[in-house]
């Protein structure tokens, strides 16, 4: 705080004088402006974009649907896959385990394709 300037905070401080209301709504309809001006060019991009896509008459929306439920699936397997390895890996006893080299604190990452952290010693 500020003896001569009550509310300066931080470094903020208050203006000498308010704005008029004239001047409060010359930054208001700037700002509506401004936002149209936004709006339109969000809408343009969109039109540019979609234009070639509906000039083909194809159906883009079920084929990117479908890529998407392709890749869903194959990622569902992947996962399938990394439970059964890792169902598997831990049916073992410790001792199975050492004979393949392997850590049970290793398991996770052996699964999913990584190195394993080594050891302390």
């Amino acid at each position: 705080m500020n003896a001569k300037r009550p509310f300066q905070v931080n470094g903020l401080e208050m203006p000498d004088r308010f704005p008029s209301p004239d001047e409060i709504e010359r930054h208001l309809v700037r700002s509506r402006q401004l936002r149209a001006e936004a709006t339109l060019g969000v809408l343009a991009a969109a039109r540019r974009a979609l234009t070639p896509l509906l000039r083909t008459g194809g159906t883009p929306p079920s084929r990117w649907w479908r890529e998407m439920r392709l890749r869903r699936d194959a990622a569902g397997r992947a996962r399938s896959e990394e439970q059964r390895l890792y169902r598997e890996l831990a049916a073992y006893d410790d001792r199975e385990l050492d004979d393949l080299g392997v850590r049970r604190a290793d398991i996770r990452a052996i699964v999913r394709g990584r190195e394993p952290v080594p050891a302390f010693e």
